[in-house]
């Protein structure tokens, strides 16, 4: 068992016909997977929390395609503001349902899902192949947090939505 931070990872080439398991749903970790699928065998997504996946381009209300970052982020006011945000669970529900419209039916419909408790903040990542891939079945998807590594080479993963403990079978590298 090898285990390399996101931080290390070069090229797919380096884990050719090798099975991995990606641990995390940050923008990295997403990115990582996907890439993953022109070399390794078999990929694994552990996600403890369930990102809402945007696509990297987007169409603004003018019909201009324009970075994600720079649709969402969009300054209305001139720099600096001084505004403060106060997350509640009404502003939270609200901004999950604003991403879900960009995302569309195409997350629902994948086995990442979308994430349950919106009445907390929203956890954001950006790719524009990781659904696809997840719903081609060339990534799986394991909705849970890794407790370790058994000796066999399985990973032991806390189910998120049951909080029951599972294994996922034996790998020979792991990406967190």
């Amino acid at each position: 068992t090898e285990i390399v931070h996101s931080s290390e990872y070069k090229s797919h080439e380096t884990f050719k016909e090798k099975r991995v398991a990606v641990v995390g749903s940050s923008f990295s970790a997403l990115e990582i997977a996907a890439d993953l699928t022109h070399s390794a065998s078999r990929i694994v997504s552990i996600c403890s929390s369930v990102p809402w996946v945007l696509p990297r381009w987007v169409s603004d209300s003018e019909g201009t395609v324009l970075p994600i970052d720079m649709a969402l982020f969009k300054r209305s006011h001139a720099f600096p503001q001084a505004e403060s945000v106060q997350l509640t669970p009404e502003s939270c529900r609200q901004r999950h349902r604003f991403l879900k419209s960009i995302v569309g039916e195409k997350q629902l419909n994948s086995d990442l899902g979308e994430p349950l408790d919106w009445d907390k903040p929203a956890h954001v990542a950006i790719s524009n192949d990781f659904l696809d891939l997840v719903r081609e079945r060339r990534i799986e998807v394991f909705h849970g947090r890794l407790e370790g590594i058994c000796e066999d080479g399985s990973l032991r993963v806390i189910d998120s939505n049951t909080g029951n403990e599972s294994s996922v079978e034996a790998f020979c590298h792991r990406i967190f």
